[in-house]
């Protein structure tokens, strides 16, 4: 189908999946979905109907469907031709799909034919079909997981907001589908659902602890004690009564980013047994649970993991539901986050094809989102999520398929931004929107013209393009390309030290500006030189916890680099600074700020259902859990378990089910003696990571570590006693 469907058979829908198929750059990749149907057909006659919307399509919605049949060895084949039917549904398209104006579905229940896909129905004013040229698109099997509904939300306070209107809140954001049973209505009469992420303190806005907030995309409803204003990004959706019992609405071919829905053209209000949300997710298996002593790391998880689920729909990540909808390269800060809460594979994969396939022969450049194209703006870090993706897949999963695909696009991406170099330092180019660097760090976001400066720009994107040439170094010598291996390294070198040049002060002795994220991506991508790498650390600690007294004063990408960083040089302590703050700014002041799901900017201007901060999950588990792959065989067929002793915790628990089965980290201090419990799957090594005086105070299950079978000591290391461990169950203690 060019657009969404829903199948139909003898009156019955079919699966439980929804918005299908998977969203895919139309003009060159189409999904098709099979099931068994075997179960909803009867003797006699049967009837096989279509419901069909647009989507992302702006053309009619075409469709291609076939039935195969086996039986008494016969084979059946019953598609779709001229002779199929067709007539305009009760549903129509609100809104004009695009940026601000997703919109929403108008419903006329007037116009329903209640037996539409059941035999007997009368098709007398019916239409043929017309009968068209195939879509030169591929047409391949949707090769990630459907949409599902995820979650079902209870209706948590009704207000009331004037004459026949009321306010709904259901406790929580979330992106997805509205339903009501409606009282008795009368025939003709409409009611209007308005769909809001966020409600403003006052009709000009938010005075909080970040400061002034002022209205975005507002829809305002007056009452008799004022306006009261919701941040409504224009989703709406309508339905007119045909004055029958037991009507209802609920959203089919479109859904909405919400916390709040007024409902306008109700007599009275509408009863919390028959309003309810519900969460629509591309269906993901869980595979990893977090549990903490600190109960904001908890409340952090549980948040940043929602907001993904509520950023997923569709087998790509968006930016945000219900401004724009698009798959930004901001998807790449949640990726350690996805993966380890859920079984994202298949879903990443099929992202990263989207990505690949954007990127312009001519030119070298990769687009800022996939697969729907938007022409809207980013820079280096949006384009190169289409690199990242496959690494990430070879990391955590072990696939190499992705990675060999992948390597060549990286090369001709990282020619074009060669090829608008000077001096070999990569320069700005294109529009406003075609170089930013680290977006929306706290007070420099887009309700500011203090936006980072061209330097920041410059300096972030340069390590940027550095950190891709080391993915592509990293494939080369996955894949075997041993000539290219040593190129890409030489390259390398003379990046690093081209940077160092450029933009390294001298005088103040970092590098500029004087901000977090502009000391880390040189220290991160190995421009700063070994006799320089103590003082540039002690500078970007200073900034964490002195200039900023335990807080980021990083945007979207830095933070997401950050947390990386520092749990590769063993500086957790750092982060359980940063991730123990309720004040501004952090993920601990959007939950004192009431925050349901995380924000686009950190003081909580513009979108509150966003993946610009999705990026701290990854570090509950690989950080305090400590549980993280081995690239000397990825997948997680060699296993790292390092946990972070840090801070006021008592306690971590974590578990990932890998694709070699469940990895258990858990670790509880008491006074002076930390226990782990280790558990390594099947067919798999782990190397773990005690914390330790000497060896002499380690045991597991109380025998001493040369009597513990399956354990091998390897060495002490910076306050650790380092094993080999075989796959099994282990209890270590140390004192």
């Amino acid at each position: 189908v060019k657009g969404y469907y829903e199948l139909y058979v003898n009156g019955q829908k079919v699966g439980d999946d929804v918005l299908s198929p998977a969203v895919s750059d139309l003009g060159k990749h189409l999904f098709y979905r099979t099931y068994d149907i075997r179960s909803l057909l009867q003797s006699g006659e049967n009837c096989v109907g279509l419901w069909l919307a647009r989507g992302w399509n702006k053309e009619r919605p075409i469709a291609r469907a076939q039935l195969d049949i086996t039986a008494n060895g016969k084979h059946i084949t019953i598609g779709t031709d001229k002779n199929w039917l067709f007539s305009p549904s009760s549903h129509s398209r609100l809104g004009a799909w695009r940026w601000g104006d997703m919109g929403g579905e108008r419903v006329d229940a007037r116009k329903a034919i209640s037996n539409w896909s059941e035999v007997g129905c009368d098709t007398s004013k019916w239409f043929p079909v017309l009968e068209v040229d195939a879509p030169k698109a591929i047409v391949t099997a949707q090769p990630s997981p459907p949409n599902q509904i995820g979650e079902v939300l209870p209706l948590v306070k009704t207000t009331a907001l004037g004459k026949n209107t009321w306010e709904l809140d259901f406790g929580t954001n979330l992106s997805g589908w509205f339903r009501i049973q409606f009282p008795k209505l009368k025939a003709g009469q409409q009611v209007t659902m308005h769909y809001g992420d966020k409600r403003y303190q006052t009709p000009k806005g938010d005075d909080t602890p970040a400061g002034k907030i002022r209205v975005t995309k507002p829809y305002t409803v007056d009452t008799p004690d004022g306006p009261v204003v919701y941040q409504e990004f224009n989703q709406r959706d309508e339905f007119i009564s045909a004055g029958k019992s037991d009507e209802e609405f609920c959203s089919k071919f479109n859904y909405h980013g919400f916390r709040y829905v007024v409902v306008e053209g109700l007599y009275v209000a509408p009863k919390p047994e028959d309003v309810e949300a519900l969460l629509v997710e591309t269906a993901l298996e869980p595979v990893g649970t977090f549990s903490s002593s600190n109960e904001l790391f908890n409340q952090i998880h549980t948040t940043n993991l929602w907001t993904l689920r509520s950023l997923n729909a569709g087998s790509y990540m968006v930016d945000c539901p219900h401004r724009e909808r698009w798959g930004y390269g901001d998807g790449q800060v949640g990726i350690e986050s996805m993966i380890m809460n859920r079984d994202a594979a298949a879903f990443y994969s099929k992202w990263a094809v989207d990505w690949l396939e954007t990127q312009n022969l001519e030119t070298g450049d990769i687009a800022y989102t996939a697969p729907t194209f938007s022409g809207s703006g980013g820079g280096p870090g949006w384009g190169g999520v289409a690199c990242v993706i496959p690494y990430k897949l070879y990391q955590y999963y072990g696939d190499t398929r992705l990675l060999e695909q992948a390597y060549e696009p990286t090369r001709r991406y990282l020619e074009f931004f060669d090829s608008k170099s000077e001096d070999d330092i990569f320069k700005k180019y294109g529009g406003k929107w075609d170089f930013l660097g680290d977006w929306v760090p706290p007070r420099r976001g887009m309700d500011t013209s203090n936006w980072p400066s061209a330097l920041a720009a410059e300096l972030f994107n340069n390590c940027y393009r550095l950190y891709l040439w080391q993915i592509l170094e990293h494939s080369a010598r996955v894949l075997g390309k041993t000539e290219d291996e040593k190129k890409w390294a030489a390259r390398i070198a003379e990046l690093q030290s081209r940077i160092h040049e450029v933009f390294y002060d001298v005088k103040n002795k970092q590098y500029q500006p004087d901000e977090q994220s502009y000391q880390l991506m040189p220290l991160m991508t190995g421009v700063v030189p070994d006799e320089l790498q103590g003082t540039i650390r002690k500078k970007l600690e200073d900034l964490i916890v002195d200039k900023n007294a335990g807080h980021l004063d990083t945007g979207m990408f830095g933070t997401y680099f950050l947390i990386q960083y520092l749990q590769q040089i063993d500086r957790n302590d750092l982060l359980h600074t940063i991730f123990n703050q309720e004040s501004y700014p952090g993920w601990g002041y959007m939950l004192s700020q009431g925050a349901t799901t995380f924000w686009e900017q950190w003081n909580g201007y513009y979108s509150h259902i966003h993946s610009c901060f999705t990026s701290p999950g990854g570090w509950f588990y690989q950080g305090l859990g400590g549980i993280r792959p081995d690239e000397t065989e990825p997948g997680f067929k060699k296993i790292m378990i390092k946990p972070a002793i840090v801070g006021d915790l008592d306690w971590v628990k974590t578990s990932y089910n890998s694709i070699h089965g469940k990895i258990v980290s858990n670790w509880t201090r008491k006074g002076e003696t930390l226990t782990m419990e280790v558990v390594v799957p099947p067919n798999t090594t782990a190397t773990v990571y005690v914390p330790a005086t000497n060896i002499e105070d380690v045991t597991e299950s109380g025998k001493k570590i040369s009597e513990a079978e399956g354990v091998t000591f390897k060495q002490m290391e910076n306050g650790k006693a380092v094993f080999k461990v075989e796959s099994g169950s282990y209890r270590f203690t140390s004192n």
